[in-house]
């Protein structure tokens, strides 16, 4: 992180099954603590909105798409 970045707190209130995957991922030691999995998993949404954007631009669906519809990758 920049040293630029300020930091906020913000307190969240976990679904059990998530605290559990969090604690299963910190477990693995990839991560150094809770801030770096919430800190991916937001990157990784934003890439996914992202393609989704782009794939709607690149061939508009026929009707409109509902909110959590998920875009299939077309195969040629």
């Amino acid at each position: 992180m920049k040293k630029s970045q300020a930091l906020t707190t913000l307190k969240l209130t976990l679904k059990p099954e998530h605290q559990k995957l969090i604690e299963a991922k910190l477990n693995t030691g990839h991560y150094a603590n809770p801030d770096e999995i919430i800190a991916e998993a937001l990157q990784l949404l934003s890439k996914r909105d992202r393609y989704q954007q782009w794939a709607i631009e690149f061939d508009p669906p026929k009707s409109p798409l509902k909110k959590g519809t998920f875009l299939k990758r077309r195969r040629n």
